[in-house]
C-alpha cells in the first residue's frame, strides 16, 4: 500500500509530466501557425514583437518542463530543505501555464490589430480555433495542477502589480511602433521589447500566485557564500547557453544575413 508521502511523489510526478506535455503542444502550436504556408500568409503575430514574445515562451517552457522533471526526480534529504523545494517546483510548473497565458494574449493583440490579414479567410478562422484551443488547454492544465497546492493566497500589493505589468504589457503591444522594424537596430530593440514584456508579466504573476514564503528566506539565509556564488554561476551558464541556442537557431532558420 502506498505511503502518504509516496502518493504525493507520484502526484507531483505526473503533475510535470503534465506541464510537460503542455509545453510539447505550445511548440507544435508555434511550429505550425509560423510554418504552415497557409496560416503563415495570415499570420500577423509571426512577427515582433509578438513573434519574440512566443519564441522566447517556447524555449523558456522546454527548458522549464525539463527543470520540472528533474526537479520531482531529484531526491531532497534534510527534511527542512522540502518546503523551499516545492515553492520553486510550483513556480517551474506554473510558469509553463503563464507563458502560454500571456504569449496568447499577445497573439491576440496581434489579431486586434491586423484584423485585415486574417478576417474572411478559412485559415484565419483555423488560426483563432488553434489559438482558443491552446488557451483552453492551459487554463485546463493550470486547474488541475492548482488544486495540489501550487496556488496560495497572495497580498493585494502583489495581485494588484502583477494586473498592472500584464495590462501595461498588452498595451505597449498594442501601440508598439512596428515600423521599428524595418532596420536592424530597431528589430534588435524590438525582440528585446518582447522578451521584456514577457518575463516581467509571467514574473510578476508568478510571485503574485506563489509568493515567497518565510521558510524559503530562512533557507536562503542557510547557504554559504560559495554556494549562493555557484548558484550564480550556474543560472548565468545556462542562461548564455540557452541564448546562443536561441541564436543559432533563429540563424539557421532566417539566414545568417
Amino acid at each position: 500500500m502506498a505511503t502518504p508521502q509516496g502518493a504525493h511523489a507520484l502526484g507531483a510526478r505526473l503533475r510535470a509530466i503534465l506541464v510537460a506535455i503542455l509545453a510539447g503542444i505550445f511548440f507544435l502550436f508555434f511550429d505550425v501557425t509560423k510554418h504552415t504556408p497557409s496560416l503563415a500568409a495570415v499570420n500577423p503575430f509571426a512577427e515582433d514583437p509578438y513573434d519574440a514574445v512566443g519564441s522566447y515562451a517556447v524555449l523558456a517552457s522546454g527548458f522549464l518542463a525539463a527543470l520540472a522533471l528533474v526537479r520531482v526526480s531529484w531526491p531532497v534529504r534534510p527534511a527542512r530543505d522540502r518546503a523551499p523545494r516545492a515553492i520553486l517546483l510550483a513556480r517551474t510548473k506554473l510558469a509553463i501555464v503563464l507563458m502560454v497565458v500571456v504569449t496568447v494574449a499577445a497573439d491576440g493583440v496581434a489579431l486586434a490589430r491586423h484584423t485585415a490579414a486574417w478576417q474572411g479567410t478559412t485559415a484565419g478562422i483555423v488560426l483563432c480555433a488553434l489559438l482558443s484551443g491552446l488557451i483552453l488547454i492551459a487554463l485546463a492544465t493550470g486547474m488541475v495542477i492548482r488544486p495540489a497546492g501550487l496556488v496560495t493566497r497572495a497580498s493585494r500589493g502583489h495581485i494588484v502589480w502583477a494586473a498592472l505589468v500584464l495590462a501595461g504589457s498588452l498595451v505597449v503591444l498594442a501601440v508598439y511602433p512596428e515600423a521599428l522594424r524595418d532596420s536592424i537596430p530597431g528589430e534588435l530593440f524590438t525582440v528585446v521589447t518582447g522578451a521584456v514584456l514577457l518575463f516581467a508579466s509571467v514574473r510578476a504573476a508568478l510571485m503574485a500566485l506563489v509568493p515567497a514564503q518565510p521558510e524559503e528566506a530562512s533557507s536562503a539565509g542557510r547557504s554559504h557564500g560559495w554556494v549562493v556564488g555557484l548558484r550564480w554561476v550556474l543560472v548565468l551558464g545556462a542562461g548564455l547557453t540557452l541564448g546562443l541556442a536561441i541564436f543559432l537557431a533563429e540563424a539557421r532558420q532566417e539566414g545568417m544575413a
